[in-house]
């Protein structure tokens, strides 16, 4: 389980790096084009950190916590390397980021003990059929207007 974990935050943070490199070369490319060619490069590694880190975990606790960790990280290079400016209500709502990553976190093992159970529970019970035949014909309605 450690071993899991610590390769889950290995490929996070590697994630992380590699996304908030790609932003910044897509912030430079508005000057030189060849900076827009690396950060897709960048975003295929991505890509590829991605599916291995769907190997160990789920995609939600996957996708919390790399796309909190980016938001703060490319805000910090935002500031400090383009010189940009953050207000208060941007502060806010970062920290309203990284404390919604740290209890999806602290709440990770508590909703896989429990969410086997309640979904079989709603699964078979009258508000999940209706639940699931009003999201056919959503879906339904859309390919059909596509």
């Amino acid at each position: 389980m450690k071993s899991t974990y610590f390769w889950i935050v290995f490929y996070i943070l590697i994630i992380v790096a590699f996304e908030t490199t790609a932003m910044t070369c897509f912030k430079k490319s508005l000057q030189d084009w060849r900076y827009f060619v690396l950060g897709v490069l960048f975003y295929t590694g991505v890509g590829g950190l991605l599916v291995q880190t769907f190997k160990l975990t789920g995609m939600a606790m996957t996708n919390a916590l790399w796309s909190g960790l980016s938001v703060m990280a490319t805000t910090t290079v935002g500031v400090l390397y383009f010189k940009e400016k953050l207000h208060f209500h941007d502060f806010i709502a970062i920290a309203m980021i990284g404390g919604g990553v740290m209890i999806l976190k602290v709440t990770e093992q508590i909703n896989e003990s429990r969410q086997s159970h309640y979904w079989n529970y709603f699964k078979y019970s009258f508000a999940g059929n209706f639940l699931y035949s009003v999201w056919r014909i959503v879906i339904l309605r859309i390919v059909l207007y596509i």
